[in-house]
């Protein structure tokens, strides 16, 4: 017995684990969540096969259960398949930190799959939901908490979006759509009181749902319950049928005044739902079907979708701005399938859905508890439309197939003998036995293991002094790790943009390039394919060049850039740093020709004006510089006072009076109450001969400062006739 209490609880702790944040990992809301479900599911595994014997009944043998099971194993085996023949195949079985998916999060999940029924009674289901619904709940109530005191958000800054534990607002709305119809299949066999609360934490939930303001999280609530409705007006007699219907029309209108009235509420839920999609998103669709007209069978390996994008990237891309020029998800589950999976990973997952859906409709199931497995499962593939697999919603749903294939008799028994086996049967045991030991391995490797390289990198990305980045990078840099090269990956990223800002002192630049340039040369030499390693090993070596005056550093890093472009050949940031490259070698004339091709491939692209503006004023050509700065300005504002500063002093070494004007305006909007701008503005209408305008701007600024009092009374006096 107490076997079994512990095997049902390792059973009901996957149930929390959707809610779980993890703030010492690297992505505390999404790997966080990772090696504690595979330490879970390999200890249910272990016990499955070392302690657990199963009780004889000839139920084991149900049809459509065996057509689910079968199914499934497909969809496994075609993933592993398709990883196999894909460009990354160590990144399509460990999956990133950032995403916390894979093969061996997908074994996990197949593992849960087949365990869950052996260790969930009827009961025990009903409990397991319970847990699911209430964290659930409490994700949502912390959201809703969260939306009217910011200061409690967990790390997206949209203003009047909230994330909760799951540190996007899409991550959360994707699984609270399924998560809603937990209700109602809980809902035929509750007391009256039980049905209150039922009633209470869905309409937390739906709260919480639209308050994401994520699309997807709509789609997936909409069709669920239409889907879900219509399945249950179909299984009814027609005397309750009515009713029902009087039910659900009243169910409607009532969440139809609740989302009025948080439509109302909230401006970013009614701005995400209107707005149509980004061109950058809709630009990233047409990637991913490029993608999968190039390898249309086995596509390019699951995880493996940002090979795809840099090979087919768009140079419109760049319009919006640079974090758009990288992606690893098309944010469509879909597409993303068919250009990681190809038509054959796409096929095994239609059949297994299809198989579920047979198997479900052949369970004789209360209509109500059917139908909300119909609005649960219709909700997790809605919210995909918009967004890709997460782990908690991959539980949610996993969860949702081992229930459709439950019998009562599947929960295991754990007698001190185990019942007399025929060969074939403990051939099986046997065969279950190496694959649990085989999947424990694999899940101490990619979780806890994991998890000291990933605390390290997180330390380094959110230090705030020189000495403990360098520390916290090398601890990360050393420690053994599955997510190897996406942590050296990020540390070269953040080393990069330190170096770009001036962080810290010259001697920290110095002392962390070589070895870090070092650690992505061994990924370079393992995965030549990469594209990310091999733009970011040429910015490091530029930078070796530029801090030890090594013009074999500078070479080398040409040579990457050169890679680099193969790899991705219309991406503008290789060329764009492949110029900056130049400039410290003192190639000027190859640097302002490079930039020139990149602004003639098109002009309505700021970024390449702002750079051949840069590369001019550095070969003294001052006023050539400043027209393509203000190229620039017509398509983006200046990034910060800094650049903002730097803009003002060309335009005044070269007479651009009338462009000084929007750049300090700019300014003065985003820093109200700075006195400095306004004076500022006061001496470019003066010089511009506009004395009225700058006489306003002067006083102004006195009014702002009163310290400027006394030489605002001076300038005035000096203009007035």
């Amino acid at each position: 017995m107490a076997f079994t209490r512990a095997s049902r609880f390792l059973a009901y702790l996957v149930a929390v684990v959707p809610i779980l944040y993890v703030p010492w990992t690297l992505f505390p809301a999404v790997f966080g969540k990772v090696p504690v479900f595979l330490m879970l599911v390999a200890a249910l595994a272990l016990f499955a096969a070392f302690v657990s014997h199963p009780k004889k009944t000839a139920a084991n043998s149900a049809r459509p259960r065996q057509f689910l099971d079968s199914a499934v194993l497909i969809f496994a085996g075609i993933y592993s398949l398709t990883a196999l023949s894909g460009s990354d195949f160590f990144r399509s079985v460990w999956g990133t930190e950032s995403r916390g998916t894979g093969l061996v999060v997908l074994l996990a999940l197949v593992f849960w799959y087949f365990l869950s029924r052996r260790f969930l009674y009827e009961s025990s289901w009903r409990r397991f939901w319970w847990i699911i619904l209430l964290g659930a709940s409490i994700e949502a109530a912390v959201g809703i908490l969260e939306s009217f005191a910011p200061r409690l958000a967990l790390g997206f800054g949209d203003s009047g979006r909230f994330s909760a534990f799951f540190g996007n607002p899409s991550y959360l709305g994707a699984y609270l759509a399924p998560a809603f119809f937990i209700a109602p299949l809980l809902l035929s066999r509750a007391s009256n009181r039980g049905r209150v609360v039922l009633g209470f934490l869905a309409v937390i939930i739906f709260l919480g749902i639209i308050l994401t303001g994520s699309r997807g999280a709509f789609l997936g609530l909409a069709a669920g319950a239409v889907f879900g409705g219509a399945a249950l007006l179909l299984s009814i007699p027609k005397i309750a049928r009515r009713r029902a219907l009087f039910f659900l029309t009243f169910t409607i209108l009532l969440a139809g005044g609740l989302a009025v009235l948080i439509w109302n509420y909230s401006g970013a839920a009614r701005r995400l739902f209107l707005e149509p999609w980004s061109e950058a998103r809709v630009i990233n669709l047409r990637i991913a079907l490029n993608a999968f007209n190039s390898r249309p069978f086995f596509g390019w390996g699951p995880e493996n979708y940002q090979a795809a994008f840099d090979r087919y990237y768009r140079p419109e891309l760049l319009r919006t701005s640079f974090s758009e020029t990288v992606a690893d998800k098309p944010h469509n589950f879909f597409l993303e399938t068919l250009a990681t999976g190809g038509l054959a990973l796409f096929a095994a997952l239609l059949l297994f859905l299809a198989v579920g859906g047979y198997c479900l409709f052949k369970r004789n199931d209360e209509p109500l508890a059917r139908a909300a497995v119909i609005g649960s499962s219709v909700a997790y593939f809605g919210a995909l439309f918009f967004l890709f697999e997460t782990l908690p919603a991959a539980i949610l749903f996993f969860s949702l197939l081992a229930f459709i294939a439950r019998a009562p008799s599947d929960a295991i028994s754990f007698a001190s003998k185990p019942i007399p086996a025929r060969t074939n049967n403990l051939l099986w045991r046997w065969l279950l036995a190496a694959a649990a030991i085989g999947f424990a391995a694999l899940a101490v490797i990619g979780g806890p293991a994991a998890v000291p390289a990933s605390a390290a990198t997180l330390a380094a990305l959110n230090s705030r002094d020189a000495a403990t980045w360098s520390a916290a990078a090398r601890r990360a840099a050393d420690a053994p790790s599955v997510h190897h090269p996406e942590i050296i990956k990020l540390l070269a990223r953040d080393f990069v943009a330190l170096e770009g800002r001036g962080a810290y002192p010259e001697e920290f630049f110095r002392d962390n390039v070589p070895w870090l340039r070092q650690k992505l040369e061994e990924i370079t030499r393992r995965s030549p394919s990469d594209f990310t390693a091999q733009f970011m090993l040429g910015q490091l070596l530029t930078a070796e060049g530029q801090y030890f005056g090594r013009p074999e550093a500078l070479n080398a890093a040409l040579a990457a850039f050169e890679r680099a472009r193969d790899l991705s050949p219309r991406r503008q940031a290789v060329p764009l740093q492949a110029a900056k490259t130049l400039l410290i070698g003192d190639k000027n004339d190859e640097a302002i020709a490079l930039l020139r091709e990149i602004v003639a491939a098109d002009p309505s692209l700021p970024e390449p004006h702002w750079f051949l503006g840069l590369a001019l004023i550095a070969n003294n050509e001052l006023a050539a510089g400043a027209e393509e700065i203000r190229l620039t300005l017509r398509s983006r504002s200046p990034r910060n006072v800094s650049e903002s500063l730097y803009i003002i002093d060309i335009f005044d070494k070269t007479g651009r009076y009338a462009d000084i004007v929007p750049v300090l305006e700019n300014l003065i909007r985003y820093n109200l109450g700075s006195a400095v701008w306004h004076a500022r503005l006061a001496a470019t209408y003066e010089k511009l001969g506009k004395p009225e305008l700058a006489i306003m701007e002067a006083q102004r600024a006195a009014e702002l400062d009163p310290s400027y009092r006394a030489e605002a009374e001076e300038f005035i006096q000096r203009l007035k006739p």
